[in-house]
């Protein structure tokens, strides 16, 4: 697969899970777009135990499991994300948020080296 000249969060994302799956990694994009029910004209509720905030990218190597927010330009992190990265970070689970495919291959290098 190629990857994509970085021009949205969606380019960003497609080129971390490519370089990933690419490099030993099993990863994969988390959507968490809602459903939108067309006869309902309205989105479907989530099913029970459903997590907003949840990151784009869950990576797992080597018994590690990663979770990767990617953001570009003046993107932020939302309530909900913020919540899901404290839970994570309290729970010793490995969270990073990237603004570029080269940003998350410097963290997971310094990672790698402690």
């Amino acid at each position: 697969m190629d990857y994509r000249t970085e021009l949205s969060e969606s380019d960003v994302v497609w080129n971390c899970c490519v370089w990933l799956n690419s490099n030993g990694w099993y990863a994969w994009r988390n959507s968490s777009t809602g459903v939108y029910d067309k006869s309902a004209g309205t989105f479907r509720r989530p099913p029970p135990f459903t997590i907003s905030g949840v990151s784009d990218i869950v990576a797992i190597r080597d018994g590690v499991t990663t979770f990767i927010e990617c953001k570009f330009g003046s993107g932020r992190l939302s309530s909900d994300q913020l919540l899901f990265q404290k839970q994570c970070l309290k729970r010793g689970v490995s969270y990073v948020v990237v603004v570029s495919l080269e940003e998350l291959k410097t963290w997971l290098s310094l990672k790698a080296t402690g």
